[in-house]
């Protein structure tokens, strides 16, 4: 026991390092660029909470579909969405910043925004905002007090009570994924919607979700290595193979209705997103979240390959955090990506898997 603290504490030192070093470094790039050092912080707070909120769908699924295969890996699902009432308070700077990072929080005369009014505007925004935190963080935290309980009393009426709750949990999380898509990303550019974004960030943050889970699971831990088998890895590396393919069909179906209806303001959206470097970086998301894993995944062999699927899985949360990224940036540079400014897209990423991994 004296020595698995040891290691906890070194762990959460080195996890406080990591976070202190990425808030030095977004701080120095906010007196560089305010606008957009806010921008890279929610690329890399989206990127964490949509893993994170993968996970938690991981567990309500787990649980409403009684599925037992997944209890191994279930544990990890939890510590991971441990970080969500973290990363709720880590949602303060964009509460703050909201007017640096929208534009309709100007004086715009837009006719379209003016009938746009109602919804978007601060106090309303910052309102759903703490819905949706705590609407996430409460979840979360009864599925693992009610896990925890469980290791201490055997209690197989918790197992029910979680499995009660887990159905109207999964529609409150749809629901509030969607309408927090909309307000974080979408509205970004309020003149542009799509009524199948909501579906499209959700399944992003699957995808990635299980990736992470695939990753912890390969942890040198001894109780890991005995119980994550060789089925194991195949389910969640099947998990990830659906998922990949259901991003993909997702994907191209709000493309080709856009390109098809062929309306000016939804196709705006999508030609900035198709110039200079940003065409490189919207192909690389497309092969990281669907052609590496499809391809390579697609084999019953090369999911228990425990190399292969650590490789894949990391592949996939790179794809993820570019693709948060091509949602986020063009807003700033619609040119092509800033080279210049990386040293903050980094700063803060660092600093929010520090605020992550210390909730974990």
């Amino acid at each position: 026991i004296g020595a698995a603290m040891t290691v906890d504490r070194r762990v959460a030192q080195g996890i406080r390092f990591v976070g202190v070093v990425g808030l030095i470094g977004l701080v120095a790039g906010c007196f560089v660029s305010l606008r957009h050092a806010l921008h890279a912080y929610l690329v890399a707070w989206s990127f964490a909470t949509t893993t994170a909120l993968g996970c938690l769908f991981f567990i309500l699924f787990h649980h409403v579909t009684a599925a037992r295969w997944s209890t191994v890996v279930r544990r990890l699902a939890e510590h991971v969405v441990g970080a969500l009432p973290w990363l709720a308070i880590g949602a303060l700077p964009i509460l703050l910043g909201v007017t640096v990072l929208y534009g309709w929080t100007g004086h715009d005369s837009n006719p379209l925004l003016q009938h746009k009014r109602p919804y978007l505007n601060v106090p309303f925004f910052v309102v759903r905002m703490i819905i949706y935190l705590t609407v996430w963080a409460l979840i979360a935290e009864k599925m693992r007090r009610r896990s925890f309980e469980q290791d201490t009393t055997r209690d197989p009426g918790l197992t029910m009570n979680m499995r009660r709750w887990s159905g109207p949990s999964l529609i409150a999380l749809a629901l509030t994924l969607s309408f927090a898509s909309f307000d974080l990303l979408m509205s970004l550019e309020y003149a542009w919607y799509s009524t199948i974004f909501g579906v499209y960030v959700f399944a992003g943050g699957i995808v990635a979700g299980h990736a992470l889970l695939a990753i912890v699971a390969r942890l040198p831990v001894a109780e890991l290595k005995a119980r994550v088998t060789e089925d194991t890895r195949h389910d969640l590396g099947k998990w990830i193979f659906a998922f990949a393919v259901f991003w993909m069909y997702i994907t191209f179906s709000q493309f080709m209705l856009i390109y098809y209806a062929n309306i000016p303001e939804e196709t705006e959206w999508m030609t900035n997103r198709w110039q200079g470097s940003w065409r490189i970086i919207v192909s690389l998301v497309v092969i990281c979240m669907f052609l590496f894993p499809f391809t390579v995944l697609m084999s019953a062999t090369t999911k228990k390959l425990s190399r292969v699927l650590l490789t894949v899985c990391g592949v996939v949360l790179f794809g993820h955090f570019l693709e948060m990224i091509v949602l986020v940036m063009p807003v700033m540079h619609p040119e092509g990506y800033a080279v210049s400014y990386v040293w903050m897209d980094i700063s803060a990423l660092v600093l929010v898997l520090g605020l992550t991994g210390f909730g974990v």
